[in-house]
């Protein structure tokens, strides 16, 4: 095993790691950042987040992390009351941790809202640069919550304005920032940490869909026509997360033949995913969800690389102008279905479970497009950027001249 030192996030000093979420509060955005910073010196950086009632004692070679604010939805809209409350005090000990370490950069993550705040607050007044890393869209993942609409804009102004530089999660996120906002940004995809297999598994899958995290807002009218089409030719869905059968039942997804799982480690979860028959990706339509049509169309849901690195067939739902779509089609790592259609999500499906020319060639198309998504190159992008803000003041944007550096 290469026990080679990791490397300083940063050469010219400490960073401090805004972030919505660390292991264990579950949720995509936690894993990814750590996923993204595990490859650095854990004593080159601190991550400042929410608290986490299941989080143990400091662990040996883990980076310092700091909980300033409860953790989300916790006591529900209560919660989110007392979380506006403390948020003035979370920004001043974060401000008190950037002089503290003397940090050279800080990395502000979203989703979290108060969190964010915390970040661009602490920064500007101790006049640390600001890389921002957007996991979602901002002021348009939350025009329809009436509270917070006029907040989050005013929010994405300033990072707009005042971030050295911003990582969007996707693609389709850098070209709606680029389209409507004439802002550059850099896509850093979703990190995939294990090795991605060189051949298609040749071992038989089980008959069956395949659906892994929550169902909500965004998906739940999609994933209910994929239930229902799978209905119709006899095989059921498994969904993997917390809910139960009556929860998905709340949310529109019935039928005699759906199974709920969880799976407490990420072995088990990878494993299980390779077994099955084929995995499903759905978004609804912007006239069925309340959430703003850019968030939608920009969304790549963070299960994507473990379901491409399966080698197994995936069936994606959603309006063929959604970022997600044009990702599958331009790879031709999946079968999309855009029309509203039981009877073509039926025929799609059965032949995804069926054809073994199909499953093969989507197969192999899936695992070269895994690649991408491999966390060195992601790490090395994240560094080089992290690096250039290090040497420009707070509120400037990196120069021409440090691009190519």
């Amino acid at each position: 095993m290469d026990q080679s030192p990791k490397p300083a996030l940063c050469s010219a000093g400490h960073v401090v790691v805004v972030s919505a979420g660390w292991p264990p509060t579950p949720g995509g955005s936690s894993v990814l950042m750590r996923n993204l910073l595990e490859g650095f010196d854990p004593e080159s950086y601190t991550v400042v987040t929410t608290h986490n009632a299941h989080r143990g004692p400091q662990e040996e070679g883990a980076p310092r992390v700091v909980g300033v604010l409860p953790e989300p939805g916790r006591l529900g809209r209560l919660g989110a009351r007392l979380t506006d409350l403390q948020t003035p005090v979370a920004a001043v000990r974060t401000l008190k941790l950037l002089r503290a370490t003397q940090a050279r950069v800080v990395v502000a993550a979203y989703p979290d809202l108060h969190l964010l705040g915390v970040a661009m607050w602490a920064a500007r007044r101790a006049a640390v640069p600001v890389v921002g890393y957007l996991h979602d869209t901002v002021a348009e993942a939350n025009a329809h919550r009436f509270l917070y609409n006029r907040i989050t804009e005013r929010l994405q102004a300033r990072v707009l304005r005042d971030a050295t530089h911003l990582f969007v999660m996707s693609q389709g996120m850098s070209d709606l920032y680029q389209d409507k906002y004439q802002i550059q940004t850099t896509p850093l995809e979703h990190t995939y940490m294990e090795p991605i297999p060189k051949t298609v598994p040749d071992t038989p899958a089980q008959r069956t869909g395949f659906w892994a995290g929550a169902v909500y807002g965004i998906n739940r009218h999609a994933l209910g026509r994929v239930t229902a089409a799978l209905g119709t030719i006899d095989t059921p869905l498994e969904v993997a997360s917390r809910h139960t059968v009556e929860d998905l039942a709340e949310r529109g997804i019935t039928g005699t033949r759906i199974e709920t799982s969880f799976y407490g480690s990420r072995p088990d979860y990878l494993t299980a995913v390779q077994q099955k028959g084929v995995l499903i990706l759905a978004l609804d339509g912007p006239d069925e969800s309340p959430f703003h049509r850019d968030e939608l169309a920009t969304i790549f849901p963070t299960k994507t690389p473990e379901y491409l690195a399966s080698g197994r067939p995936i069936l994606v739902h959603c309006p063929d102008d959604y970022f997600l779509a044009r990702f599958f089609k331009d790879k031709g790592c999946g079968q999309v279905i855009s029309e509203r259609s039981e009877s073509a999500l039926a025929e799609a499906l059965a032949a995804l479970l069926e054809n073994a020319e199909i499953q093969n060639t989507l197969g192999e198309a899936a695992l070269n497009a895994a690649h991408m998504f491999q966390a060195e190159p992601l790490r090395a992008r994240f560094q080089h950027v992290i690096e250039r803000a290090s040497r420009v003041r707070y509120g400037d944007a990196i120069p021409e001249s440090l691009e190519s550096r």
